[in-house]
């Protein structure tokens, strides 16, 4: 039985997970038969674990301060500090995350480039999907993700 931290983790963040484990080991022809296999496979106390230490790599890769990684994931700065390692040693792993690195790139660009379209205070904008829009993107800038 794998340890678990006695914190809970945000929905938001265990969706996440579980999305960049189909990025990063989904070799399925879909997500859903991705996601099966996987439920067939691990307990979801594993599923966690395996997407948490992704997630983890992947902040790392991505040059997330250690104090909002653990923040954020639940985990210790040890344990960051760890898979920090392993990723600096991997080829892979580091190749795979480089390709959604580059896709969330795209995807903030795009985010920005609504919210300066939607921002608050300009006429013709709705406020509440403006501030919606620029909070979510100040959130996945703090996280990095």
């Amino acid at each position: 039985m794998v340890r678990m931290s006695k914190y809970k983790v945000k929905d938001s963040v265990v969706n996440k997970i579980s999305e960049l484990m189909f990025e990063v080991l989904g070799r399925e022809n879909s997500k859903d038969k991705f996601i099966d296999s996987m439920n067939e496979v691990l307990s979801p106390v594993e599923r966690l674990m395996v997407g948490k230490r992704l997630l983890v790599m992947y902040m790392v890769f991505v040059g997330v301060d250690y104090c909002i990684i653990s923040d954020v994931v639940k985990v210790s700065r040890a344990t960051i500090a760890k898979f920090a390692f392993l990723l600096d040693r991997s080829t892979h792993i580091k190749y795979s995350l480089s390709v959604i690195s580059s896709k969330n790139k795209l995807e903030n660009m795009f985010n920005q480039l609504l919210s300066s379209v939607l921002e608050p205070g300009i006429s013709r904008s709705n406020w509440k999907t403006g501030w919606k829009l620029k909070r979510r993107i100040k959130e996945q800038k703090q996280q990095g993700f």
